[in-house]
């Protein structure tokens, strides 16, 4: 990832993320966002949005849950389709308040899926 993009980036995902509303009664409300890579941890821009991503969480009450589609290494298809669907499963077992999708194959096979519907995903 650019370097300039990051701090633009772990902005966002703070607003998103105190935007969501809190349950009164609970002292520190823990929240659950799942971060979808459509590619591999090993690349370095995956691990650099991922360090960016924990280090915005660091220090709170979130639980991370990390998901890699790996389409980079698996072009056909048929793997991006399964790679969303296992993504949405994950979403709508878990049920993250936030899901944020990385890169393009995260947000064609996922984040269309939950447009005008929880989880806000972007």
């Amino acid at each position: 990832m650019n370097v300039s993009l990051r701090p633009m980036l772990l902005s966002a995902i703070m607003i998103v993320f105190l935007a969501l509303p809190v349950s009164p009664g609970l002292a520190e409300p823990s929240r659950k966002v799942l971060l979808v890579h459509s590619y591999h941890p090993e690349y370095p821009w995956v691990a650099e949005i991922t360090r960016g991503v924990e280090q915005a969480f660091s220090g709170g009450t979130v639980e991370l849950k990390i998901m890699y589609m790996d389409t980079k290494r698996h072009t056909d298809d048929a793997w991006k389709i399964a790679a969303g669907e296992k993504a949405r499963a994950e979403i709508d077992s878990w049920q993250p308040e936030v899901v944020i999708t990385a890169d393009d194959n995260a947000q064609i096979f996922v984040t269309q899926f939950y447009r005008d519907k929880k989880p806000f995903v972007v």
